[in-house]
Protein backbone atom coordinates (compact mmCIF):
# COMPACT_ATOMS: atom_id res chain seq x y z
CA UNK A 1 0.00 0.00 0.00
CA UNK A 2 2.97 2.35 0.81
CA UNK A 3 4.46 1.67 -2.53
CA UNK A 4 1.23 2.39 -4.32
CA UNK A 5 0.89 5.72 -3.03
CA UNK A 6 4.27 6.47 -3.12
CA UNK A 7 3.83 5.62 -7.00
CA UNK A 8 1.04 7.52 -6.89
CA UNK A 9 1.94 11.13 -5.90
CA UNK A 10 5.24 11.02 -7.89
CA UNK A 11 3.16 10.63 -10.79
CA UNK A 12 0.60 13.09 -10.00
CA UNK A 13 2.87 15.54 -8.55
CA UNK A 14 6.57 17.32 -9.79
CA UNK A 15 8.44 17.08 -7.39
CA UNK A 16 12.10 17.46 -7.22
CA UNK A 17 13.92 14.82 -5.34
CA UNK A 18 18.01 14.03 -5.25
CA UNK A 19 18.13 10.46 -7.80
CA UNK A 20 20.36 8.72 -4.85
CA UNK A 21 17.87 9.37 -2.57
CA UNK A 22 14.99 8.36 -5.13
CA UNK A 23 16.80 5.21 -5.72
CA UNK A 24 17.43 4.64 -2.14
CA UNK A 25 12.69 5.04 -1.99
CA UNK A 26 12.82 2.78 -4.48
CA UNK A 27 15.86 0.14 -3.34
CA UNK A 28 13.65 0.55 0.26
CA UNK A 29 10.16 0.18 -1.58
CA UNK A 30 11.30 -3.37 -3.01
CA UNK A 31 13.11 -4.74 0.08
CA UNK A 32 10.25 -3.58 2.58
CA UNK A 33 7.74 -6.05 0.23
CA UNK A 34 9.90 -8.29 -0.50
CA UNK A 35 10.91 -8.96 3.52
CA UNK A 36 6.35 -8.95 3.62
CA UNK A 37 6.24 -11.95 1.22
CA UNK A 38 9.35 -13.80 3.27
CA UNK A 39 7.26 -13.55 6.49
CA UNK A 40 4.06 -14.73 5.09
CA UNK A 41 5.40 -17.42 3.71
CA UNK A 42 7.47 -18.49 6.39
CA UNK A 43 5.01 -18.15 8.45
CA UNK A 44 2.31 -19.93 6.85
CA UNK A 45 5.02 -22.46 6.87
CA UNK A 46 5.21 -22.55 10.39
CA UNK A 47 1.53 -23.24 11.16
CA UNK A 48 1.42 -26.27 8.63
CA UNK A 49 4.69 -27.67 10.73
CA UNK A 50 3.72 -27.37 13.70
CA UNK A 51 0.42 -29.22 14.77
CA UNK A 52 1.71 -31.32 18.02
CA UNK A 53 4.53 -30.47 20.10
CA UNK A 54 5.22 -33.73 21.29
CA UNK A 55 2.44 -36.27 21.30
CA UNK A 56 -1.12 -36.59 21.13
CA UNK A 57 -2.76 -39.02 23.66
CA UNK A 58 -5.69 -41.37 22.99
CA UNK A 59 -8.57 -41.56 25.78
CA UNK A 60 -10.09 -44.85 25.00
CA UNK A 61 -13.45 -43.47 26.81
CA UNK A 62 -13.28 -40.52 24.56
CA UNK A 63 -13.84 -41.28 20.99
CA UNK A 64 -15.56 -38.73 19.60
CA UNK A 65 -13.59 -36.18 20.98
CA UNK A 66 -10.43 -38.02 20.33
CA UNK A 67 -11.40 -37.96 16.64
CA UNK A 68 -11.90 -34.07 16.57
CA UNK A 69 -8.61 -33.58 18.31
CA UNK A 70 -6.72 -35.75 15.62
CA UNK A 71 -8.59 -34.11 13.06
CA UNK A 72 -7.96 -30.53 13.87
CA UNK A 73 -4.53 -30.55 15.26
CA UNK A 74 -2.75 -33.90 12.81
CA UNK A 75 -4.27 -34.14 9.68
CA UNK A 76 -5.64 -30.93 9.32
CA UNK A 77 -1.74 -29.42 8.75
CA UNK A 78 -1.74 -32.49 6.13
CA UNK A 79 -1.65 -31.26 2.78
CA UNK A 80 -0.93 -31.95 -0.56
CA UNK A 81 0.38 -35.56 -1.67
CA UNK A 82 -0.72 -37.68 1.95
CA UNK A 83 0.68 -41.38 2.31
CA UNK A 84 -0.67 -43.55 4.55
CA UNK A 85 0.39 -47.30 6.13
CA UNK A 86 -1.33 -49.48 8.06
CA UNK A 87 -1.60 -53.20 7.05
CA UNK A 88 -4.92 -53.52 8.82
CA UNK A 89 -7.26 -51.11 6.84
CA UNK A 90 -11.01 -51.99 6.74
CA UNK A 91 -14.28 -50.46 6.05
CA UNK A 92 -13.84 -48.90 9.59
CA UNK A 93 -10.77 -47.55 8.37
CA UNK A 94 -12.30 -45.87 5.37
CA UNK A 95 -14.72 -44.08 7.45
CA UNK A 96 -12.36 -42.93 10.14
CA UNK A 97 -9.86 -41.52 7.46
CA UNK A 98 -12.93 -39.37 5.36
CA UNK A 99 -13.76 -37.65 8.88
CA UNK A 100 -10.25 -36.94 9.28
CA UNK A 101 -9.35 -36.00 5.95
CA UNK A 102 -12.75 -35.01 4.25
CA UNK A 103 -12.65 -31.48 5.29
CA UNK A 104 -9.20 -30.88 4.32
CA UNK A 105 -8.62 -28.87 1.03
CA UNK A 106 -5.29 -28.85 1.00
CA UNK A 107 -5.16 -32.55 0.03
CA UNK A 108 -5.23 -33.41 -3.60
CA UNK A 109 -3.79 -37.05 -3.34
CA UNK A 110 -4.17 -39.70 -1.18
CA UNK A 111 -1.66 -43.38 -0.73
CA UNK A 112 -3.04 -45.69 1.03
CA UNK A 113 -0.40 -49.41 1.42
CA UNK A 114 -2.09 -52.12 3.32
CA UNK A 115 -3.03 -55.70 3.25
CA UNK A 116 -6.14 -57.62 2.16
CA UNK A 117 -6.35 -59.60 5.36
CA UNK A 118 -8.20 -57.70 7.37
CA UNK A 119 -11.14 -56.61 4.16
CA UNK A 120 -14.30 -57.29 5.23
CA UNK A 121 -17.40 -58.76 2.99
CA UNK A 122 -18.38 -54.91 2.67
CA UNK A 123 -14.59 -52.96 1.76
CA UNK A 124 -14.92 -53.04 -2.03
CA UNK A 125 -18.34 -51.51 -2.45
CA UNK A 126 -17.16 -48.71 0.73
CA UNK A 127 -13.77 -48.52 -0.67
CA UNK A 128 -15.78 -47.49 -4.21
CA UNK A 129 -17.65 -45.13 -2.68
CA UNK A 130 -15.16 -43.70 -0.86
CA UNK A 131 -12.57 -43.13 -3.88
CA UNK A 132 -15.47 -41.96 -5.93
CA UNK A 133 -16.98 -39.31 -3.79
CA UNK A 134 -13.25 -37.54 -2.75
CA UNK A 135 -12.68 -38.01 -6.52
CA UNK A 136 -15.45 -35.75 -6.77
CA UNK A 137 -14.27 -33.42 -4.54
CA UNK A 138 -10.48 -33.38 -6.82
CA UNK A 139 -8.94 -35.69 -4.09
CA UNK A 140 -7.53 -38.51 -6.05
CA UNK A 141 -7.58 -41.78 -3.94
CA UNK A 142 -4.85 -44.99 -4.73
CA UNK A 143 -5.12 -48.33 -2.95
CA UNK A 144 -2.34 -50.44 -2.70
CA UNK A 145 -1.40 -53.99 -1.77
CA UNK A 146 1.83 -54.80 -0.27
CA UNK A 147 3.61 -58.27 -0.74
CA UNK A 148 3.36 -60.91 1.81
CA UNK A 149 6.73 -60.37 2.68
CA UNK A 150 6.22 -57.07 3.56
CA UNK A 151 3.37 -57.10 5.38
CA UNK A 152 5.12 -60.17 7.81
CA UNK A 153 7.58 -57.12 8.26
CA UNK A 154 5.79 -53.97 8.82
CA UNK A 155 3.29 -53.24 12.48
CA UNK A 156 3.97 -49.81 12.58
CA UNK A 157 1.58 -47.31 11.11
CA UNK A 158 2.17 -43.98 10.16
CA UNK A 159 0.85 -41.33 7.67
CA UNK A 160 2.88 -38.27 6.27
CA UNK A 161 3.05 -35.49 3.47
CA UNK A 162 6.10 -33.44 2.24
CA UNK A 163 6.59 -31.56 5.80
CA UNK A 164 4.91 -33.99 8.21
CA UNK A 165 4.74 -37.43 9.67
CA UNK A 166 3.72 -39.57 12.58
CA UNK A 167 3.26 -42.40 13.88
CA UNK A 168 -0.53 -43.64 14.61
CA UNK A 169 -2.61 -46.11 15.98
CA UNK A 170 -4.51 -48.60 13.31
CA UNK A 171 -7.17 -46.39 11.57
CA UNK A 172 -10.07 -48.49 12.38
CA UNK A 173 -9.35 -47.95 15.78
CA UNK A 174 -7.59 -44.49 15.66
CA UNK A 175 -9.70 -43.09 18.15
CA UNK A 176 -10.68 -45.72 20.71
CA UNK A 177 -7.18 -47.47 21.16
CA UNK A 178 -5.22 -46.28 24.29
CA UNK A 179 -1.57 -45.15 22.42
CA UNK A 180 0.03 -41.82 21.52
CA UNK A 181 0.19 -39.94 18.07
CA UNK A 182 3.94 -39.02 17.85
CA UNK A 183 6.01 -37.35 15.39
CA UNK A 184 8.56 -39.38 13.22
CA UNK A 185 11.19 -38.69 11.01
CA UNK A 186 9.70 -37.63 7.63
CA UNK A 187 13.29 -39.11 5.79
CA UNK A 188 12.31 -42.36 7.59
CA UNK A 189 8.38 -42.37 6.63
CA UNK A 190 9.68 -41.66 3.15
CA UNK A 191 12.13 -44.20 3.35
CA UNK A 192 9.98 -46.94 4.02
CA UNK A 193 6.95 -46.16 2.18
CA UNK A 194 9.24 -46.34 -0.73
CA UNK A 195 10.66 -49.72 0.20
CA UNK A 196 6.86 -51.50 0.41
CA UNK A 197 5.56 -49.78 -2.82
CA UNK A 198 8.30 -51.36 -4.67
CA UNK A 199 6.48 -54.59 -3.91
CA UNK A 200 3.44 -53.69 -3.24
CA UNK A 201 0.36 -53.70 -6.30
CA UNK A 202 -2.64 -51.83 -7.00
CA UNK A 203 -5.85 -52.55 -5.59
CA UNK A 204 -7.58 -53.01 -8.89
CA UNK A 205 -4.95 -55.19 -10.47
CA UNK A 206 -5.47 -57.09 -6.62
CA UNK A 207 -8.95 -57.60 -7.54
CA UNK A 208 -8.26 -59.09 -10.99
CA UNK A 209 -5.69 -61.42 -9.87
CA UNK A 210 -8.10 -62.87 -7.40
CA UNK A 211 -10.53 -63.45 -9.69
CA UNK A 212 -8.03 -64.76 -12.02
CA UNK A 213 -7.20 -67.17 -9.18
CA UNK A 214 -11.06 -68.05 -8.02
CA UNK A 215 -11.28 -68.98 -12.05
CA UNK A 216 -8.62 -71.00 -12.48
CA UNK A 217 -10.07 -72.94 -9.08
CA UNK A 218 -13.77 -73.52 -9.99
CA UNK A 219 -12.20 -74.77 -13.49
CA UNK A 220 -9.78 -77.35 -11.94
CA UNK A 221 -12.71 -78.01 -9.14
CA UNK A 222 -15.17 -78.87 -12.16
CA UNK A 223 -12.59 -80.83 -14.04
CA UNK A 224 -11.90 -82.96 -10.74
CA UNK A 225 -15.94 -83.09 -10.72
CA UNK A 226 -16.26 -84.53 -14.25
CA UNK A 227 -13.09 -86.97 -13.75
CA UNK A 228 -14.98 -88.33 -10.75
CA UNK A 229 -18.60 -88.73 -12.83
CA UNK A 230 -16.46 -90.57 -15.73
CA UNK A 231 -14.31 -92.69 -13.35
CA UNK A 232 -18.46 -93.97 -11.46
CA UNK A 233 -19.92 -94.62 -14.78
CA UNK A 234 -16.68 -96.72 -16.23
Amino acid sequence: IFAVLFLVVFSYFSISVNPVFENGLYASMLLAMALDVYFVLFSRKSVRKAPISKSIEIEPSKPFANLLKLRDTVFSGLSDHVMIVDKHVNSASLQNLYRLLSENASVKKIDILTYPEAFDSSFNRNFVDFKKELGNKGVEVNLLIMSDSDAASQHERFVFDSVNAFKIPPLNIINEKSEHVTRIKLSDAKSRFGELSKGAMKYENFLLKKARSNGESESKQSNNARHRYHHFTL
